[in-house]
């Protein structure tokens, strides 16, 4: 019985984890391909956008393992 609350707990957290850089990496290319539309002076492609806005998502992770106070 624990083996499987332990699973589904570690799934659970896992998906969350999934479900936070699929997001997170979406709104910050929107972000970023914006700011690419609008600014003449850069340029980038799709695919650094998309590399540069999930590296940014990854820094937020560690959120997920730090309890939250009060």
């Amino acid at each position: 019985m624990e083996l499987k609350l332990i699973r589904s707990i570690s799934f659970l957290l896992l998906f969350k984890v999934f479900i936070y850089l699929l997001l997170d990496t979406f709104a910050t290319f929107m972000g970023l391909r914006i700011v690419d539309y609008f600014m003449q002076s850069i340029s980038a492609t799709t695919i650094s956008i998309i590399i540069v806005s999930f590296v940014f998502a990854l820094f937020g992770v560690s959120d997920f393992n730090n309890k939250r106070k009060g």
